[in-house]
């Protein structure tokens, strides 16, 4: 694997992680504006036909790279959006919210783990 790939594919669980790593890989990469939407489609007129498609061809650059950090599973619900920024928003919108019920999930867990051990200590006589 390459020092430029993300180590971990996006799923359900670890939006966080892949958040942080491949915006990181994006910014090395100077296309953090296509990412993130700042550096929109240019309109036409007055964009010309050579800005359009140097737009095209860096937002293309930034959806492979999303597509190849995905898992398969998620792979159908970014085909039909339109850029990649698009697609980050989307992820963001989906995944991000997992993230916080599932660090809910496990924050209940460790509370009721705890609550279950302190039941079954065994408290010596004084």
């Amino acid at each position: 694997m390459s020092s430029e790939q993300i180590t971990s594919r996006l799923n359900s669980k670890n939006y966080a992680v892949w958040e942080f790593q491949f915006q990181t890989l994006i910014e090395g990469k100077g296309l953090l504006g296509s990412l993130d939407g700042t550096v929109a489609r240019p309109t036409t007129p007055p964009a010309t036909i050579q800005e359009v498609q140097q737009w095209a061809m860096t937002d293309a650059k930034v959806r492979t790279l999303l597509l190849n950090s995905v898992d398969a599973s998620i792979l159908l619900g970014l085909r039909m959006l339109p850029s990649s920024a698009a697609m980050w928003t989307y992820l963001a919108d989906t995944y991000r919210t997992v993230t916080a019920s599932r660090q809910y999930e496990i924050e209940v867990e460790i509370g009721e783990s705890r609550r279950g051990l302190g039941a079954r200590m065994v408290h010596p006589a004084m």
